[in-house]
């Protein structure tokens, strides 16, 4: 068994790749760490995004880490994602998860994922709409499995979570889900 961190302790406090980098090694002892978007929001100007990664891999190289894969962190579990009631908002979710999956590749890591989104009380509260979600839901994990394939990613990593309105949220949700994403899937 592989013991690493998930860099969100990091976020307000060492933001610096070289500070988390030497505590992850030093102090914890441990060379695998799961990136947090928290650091660095896929939404920031292209420049900036490739100045901040470029630093996160040199950190990671001079303390012999390993950037195993990337968490959407706990900015982007704030918003209603993928599950938005607005196509716009979804699309506008789907377009950060493509940035993030850049971000990722761009660090080293070969997955990356998190929480896909919430609905809202009345999408979910209405099962005709609360339906639709979920075969949205579906059609938009499979573009980005594409876009993680593209990324040069491994994986797309999805986390269950806690609340109803949130896709999965349960093993045998989480179980039905992989079962109806069967053979849609590029990663």
């Amino acid at each position: 068994m592989k013991l690493g961190i998930n860099l969100s302790f990091a976020i307000k406090r060492w933001v610096e790749p070289p500070v988390w980098a030497r505590i992850v090694r030093e102090t914890l002892g441990l060379n695998l760490v799961q990136f947090t978007y928290d650091l660095l929001d896929p939404w920031w100007p292209e420049s900036v995004r490739r100045t901040l990664t470029a630093q996160v891999r040199s950190a990671a190289s001079e303390w012999d880490l390993k950037i195993e894969s990337a968490f959407s962190g706990l900015a982007n579990y704030c918003f209603d994602g993928l599950l938005h009631p607005d196509k716009a908002g979804r699309e506008a979710s789907l377009e950060w998860w493509k940035r993030a999956f850049d971000v990722a590749a761009e660090v080293g890591a070969k997955a990356s994922g998190g929480p896909l989104g919430g609905m809202s009380v009345s999408d979910y509260s209405d099962p005709e709409r609360r339906k639709r979600r979920y075969l949205d839901l579906l059609d938009a994990v499979a573009e980005l499995s594409e876009a993680a394939k593209a990324a040069g990613l491994e994986r797309l990593q999805v986390e269950c979570t806690p609340l109803a309105r949130e896709i999965p949220y349960t093993v045998q949700q989480s179980q039905k889900f992989l079962k109806d994403l069967e053979g849609r899937c590029a990663v």
